[in-house]
């Protein structure tokens, strides 16, 4: 139950600021396949643009986080 509330937190604090967000995560559920373990969800102006492995998605400067939450 958590994790829908983060999600349906983060999908209105994104739709309402048009902005860039970066989500890592250890492991990544996708209803598109396997587990993605070190995943990123690259959100641009309220839409999903990338899902991947951190290595393989440019995560742009301007949003990077130094804070770990846990």
């Amino acid at each position: 139950m958590k994790i829908w509330s983060f999600l349906l937190t983060l999908g209105l604090l994104v739709s309402s600021a048009q902005a860039q967000l970066a989500v890592r995560a250890d492991t990544l559920y996708t209803m598109a396949g396997a587990p993605i373990e070190n995943g990123v969800v690259l959100i641009r102006d309220g839409k999903i643009e990338q899902v991947g492995p951190a290595q393989a998605i440019r995560i742009p400067e301007a949003i990077g986080c130094s804070k770990r939450w846990s």
